[in-house]
Parts: C-alpha cells; sequence; structure tokens
C-alpha cells in the first residue's frame, strides 16, 4: 500500500490522502523501515497542502531515521522543494549542494530524476534561468521514458520563456503535455499550459490564450494546489484584461491580491496590481488608480530586492562551500603531514625516504582531487549534451552543433542536407512489449544508421522516436540516398533478437539547403513537413520536400 500510495500521490493526490489515511489507521503493523516511509509521504501530504512548517519537520527527521540512501535523497529533495516555495534560499542552496553530491552516487533512476529537477526548480525560482535549464536537461538525459520526462520538460519550457527563448517553448509543448498526461501528473501539465498560454499573450494571440485559459483553469480549480491556483487567477486577469472583460480581470485580479502571503506570490501580486491600476484609471477612480500604483510600485520593489537576495544567497552559499571543500582538503593533507612528521621522528633512518614519500603523496592528493574535479566535469558535460539511452546528442546539443556547421557551410558555400525521421506505431511496440523493448528498437536504431555516416554528419535525436541527420557539404540526391538506405536498413533489423518478432519500419523527410536556406528551424520545419507527407502515404517512405506541402513527392528509392 505505501508503494502505491507513493506512485500516485502527484497524478491523484485526493485517492493518496484517502489511502495514506488507511495505512496510518495500520501503522502498528509497519517495519521500522515502513515507518519511515510513511513519514516522508506524511510530509509530502503536509507540503502539498501548504502546512510547510509541519513538513519541513517531519522530512529533517528521516536522514537520522533510516539508512536507506534512496528514501534520504527523497526526502531531502523534497525539502528542498519546500524550501524553495517558502523562499528559504540561503539554507535551500546549501541543501541543493548536497543533493548534486548525491546525484551521481545514487542507482536508483527515480530517486535522481526527482533530486534534478527539484535543483531545477530551485535554480527557477531563483532566477538563475541557465542554471535551471542545465539541471532539468540532466533530468531530461535520465529519463529513457515517456511518461517521466513531464517534469524536466516542463522546467525546460519554463527556462526557455524566462530567457526570451519562446520559440523553444513553442517547439516542446505539445511534446511536453503528452509526457504529462502519459504520467497523469496534472499539476505539471497544467504548469506546461500556463507558460504556453503566457507565449501566446506575448505574441498577442489573445483569443486563443482565452480559450485555453478557460479550459485549463478547471483542472486547477480541482487541484488542492494553491501557488498553482493564485498564478492562474493572475493569468485570468492579464487575459480578460486584455480581451476587454474587464469586470472578470477586476474579479480575478482581486482574488489574487486576497492572498496575504506576498513574499510566496511576488509575480502574480504585481501582475495583479498592475491590471487593478489600470482598470480603475480608465473608470477615471484616481483614488482607487493611486492606491494599486502604490502597491504595484511597493510589490515590485519587494520582487527585486527578493531576487537580488536569491542571488546573493547563491553566490554566498557557493562561496561557503567551496571554502569548506577546500578546508576540509587542506585538513586532510594538513594531518598527512603531521602522520608523517611523526614517523621522521621516530625513524630517523627512514627520514629521506619519508620525506621523499611525503612530497609523492601531496603530488597524488592534488593530481587525485584534480583528476576528480575534471571527471565530475566531463560526466555532467557529457550528461547535458548527449541521450543516454542511446548515446548520440540529444536536442540541445544537436541544435547547437547543427548551428556551427550551418554557419560555417554557408560561409564556405557548401550545400547542407537534413534528414528528419520518425518510427512507425513505435507506441504500439511500446504498449504490446514493454519499455525495454522500446529502448531495445532506440539502440538499434541508432546503431543502424550510425553505420553510414561520416565523421562530420551530426545526428540526433530530439525526443522519443524522432531524429535528425544534418550533413554538411551533401546535395539532395545523396541526402535521399542515405536516407533510403537508413529506411531499408532500419527494416532489415531483426526484432526477434529482442525476445519478440514485430515490424520494424520508419518515416523519413529529406530537405537541403538549396531549397529550405540555412536556417535551422525552417530546415526542420520543411523535412518534417515531408515525413508527415510520408506518413500520409502509407508510411516506410522517403519524401522531399520541393518547397509546398503539397508538392513534397517521395524518393525514386522508396520502398
Amino acid at each position: 500500500m505505501l508503494v502505491y500510495a507513493d506512485s500516485i500521490k502527484s497524478s491523484d493526490f485526493s485517492e493518496f490522502q484517502r489511502y495514506l489515511h488507511d495505512i496510518k489507521e495500520q501503522s502498528n503493523r509497519l517495519t521500522a523501515e515502513q515507518q519511515v516511509y510513511l513519514k516522508y509521504l506524511t510530509g509530502y501530504e503536509q507540503g502539498f497542502l501548504g502546512n510547510f512548517e509541519q513538513s519541513i519537520h517531519i522530512l529533517q527527521s528521516i536522514p537520522q531515521a533510516t539508512v536507506d540512501t534512496e528514501l534520504m535523497l527523497r526526502a531531502q529533495s523534497t525539502l528542498l522543494n519546500i524550501l524553495t516555495i517558502q523562499g528559504r534560499f540561503a539554507e535551500a542552496f546549501v541543501l541543493a549542494d548536497e543533493i548534486t553530491q548525491q546525484v551521481p552516487k545514487s542507482e536508483n533512476t527515480t530517486a535522481r530524476l526527482h533530486a534534478l529537477r527539484v535543483v531545477a526548480l530551485l535554480y527557477n525560482h531563483a532566477g538563475l534561468y541557465e542554471e535551471a535549464l542545465h539541471y532539468s536537461m540532466l533530468a531530461q538525459q535520465q529519463s529513457s521514458q515517456g511518461w517521466d520526462l513531464c517534469p524536466a520538460k516542463q522546467l525546460m519550457i519554463e527556462s526557455y520563456y524566462r530567457l526570451k527563448k519562446v520559440e523553444y517553448v513553442d517547439e516542446m509543448y505539445s511534446r511536453a503535455v503528452v509526457s504529462c498526461q502519459q504520467a497523469g501528473d496534472q499539476v505539471f501539465e497544467s504548469l506546461v499550459h500556463y507558460y504556453y498560454i503566457r507565449y501566446l499573450l506575448d505574441i498577442e494571440d489573445f483569443q486563443r490564450a482565452l480559450q485555453m485559459t478557460n479550459e485549463y483553469y478547471k483542472n486547477v480549480q480541482q487541484l488542492s494546489y494553491e501557488p498553482l491556483h493564485v498564478y492562474y487567477q493572475a493569468l485570468k486577469a492579464e487575459v480578460y484584461y486584455l480581451v476587454s472583460d474587464f469586470d472578470s480581470a477586476e474579479q480575478a485580479a482581486l482574488e489574487v491580491i486576497s492572498r496575504m502571503d506576498t513574499s510566496q506570490y511576488f509575480e502574480a501580486h504585481v501582475i495583479a496590481n498592475n491590471i487593478l491600476y489600470q482598470l480603475y484609471e480608465r473608470q477615471d477612480d484616481y483614488k482607487s488608480a493611486l492606491h494599486y500604483h502604490k502597491l504595484l510600485h511597493q510589490t515590485q520593489l519587494q520582487y527585486r530586492d527578493a531576487q537580488s537576495e536569491r542571488i546573493r544567497s547563491f553566490h554566498e552559499t557557493k562561496a561557503v562551500m567551496q571554502a569548506k571543500t577546500q578546508q576540509i582538503e587542506f585538513l586532510n593533507m594538513e594531518n598527512s603531514l603531521l602522520n608523517l612528521q611523526q614517523q621522521v621522528l621516530s625513524k630517523e633512518a627512514q627520514n629521506a625516504r619519508l620525506l621523499l614519500g611525503l612530497f609523492v603523496l601531496l603530488l597524488l592528493v592534488l593530481g587525485f582531487l584534480a583528476y576528480q574535479g575534471l571527471m565530475g566535469r566531463h560526466r555532467f558535460k557529457f550528461m547535458a549534451e548527449n541521450d543516454e539511452l542511446t548515446g548520440i546528442s540529444n536536442r540541445y546539443h544537436f541544435n547547437k552543433l547543427a548551428e556551427k556547421s550551418l554557419l560555417h557551410c554557408k560561409k564556405q558555400g557548401l550545400t547542407v542536407g537534413v534528414i528528419l525521421f520518425d518510427l512507425d506505431h513505435f507506441k504500439q511496440i511500446n504498449d504490446n512489449f514493454g519499455h525495454a523493448t522500446g529502448d531495445w528498437v532506440l539502440q538499434q536504431v541508432v546503431q543502424s544508421c550510425r553505420n553510414f555516416m561520416r565523421l562530420d554528419d551530426v545526428f540526433g535525436r530530439l525526443g522519443g522516436e524522432e531524429f535528425a541527420i544534418l550533413l554538411p557539404g551533401c546535395h539532395a540526391d545523396k541526402a535521399l540516398m542515405l536516407a533510403e538506405i537508413c529506411r531499408d536498413s532500419i527494416e532489415d533489423i531483426d526484432t526477434r533478437l529482442s525476445g519478440y518478432e514485430f515490424l520494424l519500419t520508419a518515416s523519413f523527410g529529406v530537405t537541403s539547403s538549396d531549397t529550405s536556406g540555412f536556417d535551422l528551424k525552417q530546415l526542420l520545419s520543411d523535412a518534417d513537413q515531408a515525413m508527415y507527407r510520408a506518413k500520409q502515404s502509407g508510411r516506410n517512405q522517403v519524401h522531399f520536400y520541393t518547397g509546398t506541402a503539397s508538392a513534397n513527392q517521395p524518393s525514386q528509392y522508396s520502398g
């Protein structure tokens, strides 16, 4: 019952509470470790309900009550989440440093993913969006299944939105929603919708923003998660104001203002005060307009001060942790020196050898520390840039390498080919034969296609079962030929080696810079249109983009 309650706590909180209540009624039958597990779930419950101090007290007691390193890491991650929501950033950054040191040692994927996501959440709340993007990408790299990608994708969308990289918000939205729906995680799905609606406001698509706000706010109302409710109310106020529904805008804004804890909802209060100030100014109610203008100014100052304090806490904590690490290293070396000196004093005959040993030991210690730091950086860099399952570039790293290659080819006057392909009926493979078989398929497809590529070709997994290949110095006919070779190679994979026998094919879209130019987004969009036509025409085909969607034609090699 404990494991089941744990599995539904974010997807069905009401059911989770009912199970937790039943477990507590029978708690005298639980073992000591199960009692600690129950305590962890209770801490999560209290945090979700907004009883933060009670939640913090429970979660802080868990590391002393268990030897289960996985449960410790999960409790610390949940505690970090609560500290972040409460704005206790000095404590949060210290705890985040401890968690990031434990993550590489953890053998449990779920615990690692949870830890990386919460660290990313902390950095997003602190306004350190590049750092947040780094950790959410690490989480995405370690997510092998669609259903556990949901939180990482939501955090990435938030970071991209805050960094003004809105094209990635538009690009990732649909896949993020699918991942969250697969996971049954309504909180993260609602946050994905929230940032997409904000993106729609930025591009002035007010009617669609209104439609989506009304549709998804109904789901938010069913969730017992106050922060989400408050931010959606602020969003409603802004959307209603922009479509000139001033009465609804006022009602929603006043609902936000009624939440007295401004420190937890700074951004929502800034939006609400600004809407009310503009509304009352339109109505010539200058007394009320002045009141809310003063509140707006006050809240903006508090928000900026809080943001500065968060960043200061981050750098201060980072400096303290570095100093502490250096101090520990220094003390360790000092202890080694003292031990050696004592040996030298007691054995004068061995002075020369011991002194030599001392210097060698110091060199080894320093070399080891340098090596550890270098390997740690390399490991995290690799994890951030490569797809953990297949070993090829992830979407972010593919885009980075492809942009660099496109710039070089454009300067040198070289043609670039782009291939986009998607495995046919991959969901059915996962559903019928299990995700382990799906993982095997993805690995075999990459291995099969890689055999036909050059060293400077850029190969990446864009997400799920979708892949892209950028071919510098490659004309359309050669790109078509490679796509057909890959299509044929995928069809020839012996699926019986997975333990099951099934049909495996892929649909390909191809374009080149001669047709689509040197803009990566345009190249991928055109290749995607061609791939869509390949799927519409019966799948297991290669189509080339010729300039218009209707003109996309199958290649002469189509099977």
